[in-house]
């Protein structure tokens, strides 16, 4: 048996046990989502069971040409959307849509909650599917609209991050960053997620380093810690008679152990 690595209508990766149909890379395929039959495209094919939906079969031609009718469709459920949402003066920014196999989704952003029970009424009657309000964070906006990072690179949310994991300002003081906000911010506005890729490098190291201002034994006498550079290994100290020397945290420590 073998389960499939999937990419849904809506950007998200599913896992999808594989139907009896011959299935490669690149196929698409019907499974069986919460809400009804949805569509999704293979991006990877993994050997042994791993719990995932259901498979029911390899797409065909009338489904192919469904999924890119409700494609050319979305554009418009946005503009009717959009317009419904200003003249209900609803506290909403429209800013994407999905038109599924089951259902319409629709996302948003609000800084709180929102009655949005007439407007999915409104939209019920237009389009005759069932209608999802979908609020969604600015990571998650991001996430969807895609670009790239100050690094030159395409974003990683929207490139292979599956989860988001809360990035907080703790990262940054294990990482004895000292540059501005602005430089470690996202383009969402919060701080960057590749701040946690290397956390536990930082804290196993860090745990063996002292913190600037920490004061140690030398041979030269007690010297109180300025900087500590944990890729070189290399600590700045500064004596009590104004003296600032760099050195090995290594010897300094074996003195201090």
């Amino acid at each position: 048996m073998r389960t499939l690595e999937t990419k849904s209508s809506e950007g998200k990766t599913i896992f999808v046990q594989s139907p009896k149909d011959e299935i490669e890379i690149g196929d698409y395929i019907i499974y069986k989502a919460e809400r009804g039959e949805e569509i999704g495209e293979v991006v990877k094919v993994i050997e042994g069971v791993r719990r995932g939906l259901k498979g029911i079969r390899k797409a065909s031609a009338e489904d192919m040409e469904r999924y890119e009718k409700n494609k050319q469709k979305e554009d418009e459920a946005y503009e009717t959307c959009k317009r419904k949402i200003e003249e209900m003066k609803l506290p909403m920014r429209l800013v994407g849509v999905n038109i599924g196999f089951s259902s319409i989704k629709f996302y948003f952003l609000a800084e709180k909650r929102v009655d949005f029970r007439k407007l999915v009424r409104e939209l019920g009657r237009t389009f005759k599917m069932k209608i999802e309000m979908r609020q969604i964070g600015v990571r998650d906006y991001a996430k969807q609209l895609g670009g790239y990072g100050v690094c030159g690179n395409h974003l990683c949310c929207s490139r292979f991050l599956k989860e988001f994991e809360p990035i907080t300002l703790s990262l940054v003081k294990l990482q004895r960053l000292s540059c501005g906000i602005d430089r470690i911010t996202g383009v969402c506005g919060r701080l960057m997620c590749c701040l946690a890729y290397e956390k536990e490098f930082y804290k196993e190291v860090s745990e063996k380093l002292p913190e600037p201002g920490a004061k140690l034994k030398t041979d030269k006498g007690e010297a109180e810690v300025v900087n500590v550079n944990i890729f070189n290994g290399e600590i700045t100290i500064k004596y009590e008679d104004g003296k600032i020397e760099k050195t090995s945290y290594k010897k300094i420590l074996s003195k201090n152990s």
